[in-house]
């Protein structure tokens, strides 16, 4: 079972970031950092996706980086059934 989530960096107009900076930005925020680093355990992985840059209102750009939780599926142990004499 997969579950994404997705979290905003928001910067000012005059503050315009590229790509990689954003990439940046979400790789070192605290808040973003530590709900992957929730997400990212007891058996489940989150594997972060590209960043995809969508325009947005002819003048701006909306960057998107998606992330998906995988959860290992849990093996459950077969009981032998108990002996009678």
């Amino acid at each position: 079972m997969s579950r994404s989530s997705s979290r905003c960096v928001s910067t000012t107009r005059d503050n315009v970031l590229g790509p990689l900076q954003f990439d940046n930005n979400i790789n070192t925020n605290q808040v973003i950092s530590s709900e992957i680093s929730l997400l990212d355990q007891h058996g489940s992985t989150v594997t972060l996706g590209n960043v995809i840059i969508l325009p947005f209102n002819n003048d701006s750009f909306l960057y998107v980086r998606p992330n998906v939780r995988h959860r290992r599926r849990q093996r459950w142990h077969r009981v032998p059934p108990a002996c009678s004499t």
